[in-house]
């Protein structure tokens, strides 16, 4: 995860700090994926990311990649983890 202390993958943080306009299209997202004939053919570890990725699929601009999540809207820019990451990253990068 992007703060380093938390398990999981990009894909897990992009749910963390979804915009709750987004909240039930990702769960749609989730719904479908359960029912997947046969089962899904990838590794449960990889499901958040079949999860993002599928919801990103049902964006305005499909299968332009996971940096789509960025798009205004998407995240929601008030949760803290987003909030912590924007402030490290002013601090490694900063604006002079």
């Amino acid at each position: 995860m992007p703060n380093n202390a938390d398990d999981g993958m990009l894909e897990d943080w992009i749910q963390l700090n979804l915009h709750p306009g987004e909240a039930a299209l990702m769960q749609h997202a989730k719904s479908s994926i359960d029912q997947i004939p046969g089962g899904p053919k990838f590794k449960p570890l990889r499901r958040s990311k079949a999860e993002v990725a599928t919801w990103l699929a049902w964006q305005s601009e499909p299968d332009h990649g996971l940096w789509q999540a960025a798009k205004p809207g998407l995240l929601d820019n008030a949760a803290p983890q987003l909030q912590a990451l924007k402030t490290w990253l002013m601090r490694v990068f900063p604006a002079n």
